[in-house]
């Protein structure tokens, strides 16, 4: 099975180090490409193009996608084109497998009740009668990773827009700021939208609840659904 490492923005090389066994490259000719082909943006076009050119269908187990966000939205083709709607990633289904992961490592673009309605519309968009099980995952927070040339699987957490402090986590689908989506619901909550929910729960019914930031979602006592049982880091 495939990892795979698809960025728009920035320079990266192929570090088997950090565990990601495809690096792609995509969009680098889309940037001032203004037509839609198809229903899908030109970025995304290229992606899908070059996950077939790499033999990848029905075999990548994380994908997870590199460029410019916002709440709620992706820029898969460059800022100065139109974010990329959820519709635009439905044909990403065929390349991820059953219990794949589809991780967005864009600056907040699964923030607050907009960056919820977009991961739980990708979520819903990629499911088909053969393969319904798949994770999306967005973050609440900024990320930066142009210090990390050459060494792909280094996004750093930012709380704002300024550049993140040495020794600062990096963004992982596990970490206090992730945002999860499962078949057009949210299934986990970022730390820091935990603590604004009503009683501190987060979108689990069986969690325990957060009285503070530092109390984190325990994702394997998610309970009956073995399908979500089955991630882990």
């Amino acid at each position: 099975m495939a990892t795979v490492w698809a960025f728009r923005e920035g320079v990266f090389g192929n570090n088997p180090g950090t565990g990601w066994s495809h690096t792609i490259k995509f969009g680098e000719n889309s940037e001032g490409t203004p037509k839609m082909t198809g229903m899908r943006d030109a970025g995304t076009n290229d992606l899908i193009d070059k996950l077939e050119d790499a033999k990848l269908r029905s075999k990548v187990e994380r994908l997870a996608i590199i460029a410019h966000g916002l709440p709620g939205g992706v820029y898969m083709s460059g800022q100065n084109r139109r974010q990329a709607i959820p519709q635009h990633f439905r044909d990403l289904a065929p390349y991820i497998v059953n219990k794949g992961m589809l991780t967005f490592e864009s600056c907040n673009a699964g923030k607050g009740p907009q960056g919820t309605l977009y991961l739980m519309e990708i979520s819903r968009q990629l499911p088909n009668r053969v393969i319904p099980n798949r994770v999306i995952v967005g973050y609440s927070i900024w990320g930066f990773f142009e210090e990390f040339k050459n060494d792909p699987g280094n996004v750093q957490e930012s709380k704002n827009q300024s550049r993140p402090t040495p020794g600062t986590p990096r963004m992982t689908a596990w970490g206090d700021y992730a945002k999860w989506a499962h078949n057009g619901q949210i299934v986990r909550l970022p730390m820091d939208e935990q603590k604004d929910a009503r009683n501190r729960r987060c979108a689990n019914p069986n969690c325990i609840g957060h009285a503070s930031e530092r109390d984190r979602c325990p994702y394997r006592s998610w309970g009956k659904d073995p399908t979500l049982l089955s991630y882990d880091p």
